[in-house]
């Protein structure tokens, strides 16, 4: 019986032969950068100015979350992008994509040190990649990608798939967050053995009536969503960064829903919630996060 003939291969030995020797002459260079006295100076003058830069930013957090509040609370209806997208990723997908991170970064940590425990070729490529492969690098590699791609695809259908994916995250995020509202106002006592099923009661019905109102009224919806996201950011930042704390105690439930009512009034107002060029120029950084989103 004749030999089974075989099938045409491509050797690709000498071409990664080729790459990784540019790449391992890139190491060399890389190494002898981190060890020069002006990037070793400049590296040292950065981190103390980062961690200032840090510390700042946590401590002036609540203004950051203010600003951002204010904004969405009355102007939201103009960066529909960002609002849906953050919204999207922060109830869907951050838990996960966090986590594959954590994970690829333990990996390349503990790939860097066994790297680092080499006597010769420590900045090879096939050293790290072998180091790296020792530590399942290429499947959480892959994970994090697959994270990556889930959260583009995620945010492109509820930015560009129409009324039906806008109106699904933001009957989901009105609906939730209304029926924690109420969860708070409403007394059923004598009923607490059922509580849990009214609860899914109340929060199946507030599904249907956000969902219909998103496809039958979805510049509105929109509206009301981002004076949503703008009243808790300001409930939650603002008033206590003003130490009015016994504001919102004695207020309670109704705080939120005032400024919400007081968002979407401005939103009828100015017809839409166009924004005058000036405000345009104040925001151009949001401006330009909106069209990077919008591309995708």
């Amino acid at each position: 019986m004749a030999e089974a003939a075989k099938s045409p291969t491509i050797k690709v030995g000498p071409i990664v032969d080729k790459i990784s020797e540019k790449a391992a002459k890139g190491f060399e260079k890389a190494a002898s950068l981190k060890k020069n006295e002006k990037v070793e100076s400049f590296l040292k003058g950065a981190t103390p100015k980062y961690e200032k830069a840090k510390s700042i930013a946590s401590e002036r957090k609540s203004i950051i979350f203010t600003v951002a509040g204010v904004v969405l609370l009355f102007l939201g209806s103009n960066f529909k992008n960002i609002l849906l997208c953050g919204q999207v990723m922060n109830y869907f997908l951050f838990c996960s994509l966090k986590t594959s991170f954590d994970e690829l970064w333990a990996a390349v940590s503990s790939a860097w040190e066994k790297m680092q425990k080499e006597e010769k070729d420590k900045n090879s490529p096939k050293v790290a990649l072998k180091a790296l492969g020792e530590e399942k690098g290429s499947e959480k590699v892959s994970a994090f990608a697959l994270q990556l791609f889930k959260a583009a695809a995620a945010c492109h259908m509820v930015m560009h798939g129409g009324p039906f994916a806008r109106g699904i995250i933001v009957a989901y995020a009105l609906a939730n967050g209304v029926s924690q509202m109420l969860g708070d106002l409403l007394d059923i006592s004598g009923h607490d053995d059922i509580r849990a099923w009214i609860d899914k009661l109340i929060l199946l019905t507030l599904y249907f009536f956000f969902g219909g109102m998103a496809l039958i009224l979805p510049s509105l919806a929109l509206a009301l969503n981002a004076s949503f996201v703008g009243a808790t950011l300001v409930k939650d930042y603002g008033l206590k960064y003003a130490k009015l704390e016994s504001l919102v105690a004695s207020q309670g439930p109704f705080l939120i829903p005032g400024l919400m009512a007081l968002g979407v009034f401005s939103y009828l107002l100015l017809g839409g919630g166009d924004m005058a060029w000036y405000f345009k120029l104040l925001l151009l950084p949001a401006y330009f996060v909106e069209g990077f989103l919008g591309l995708l």
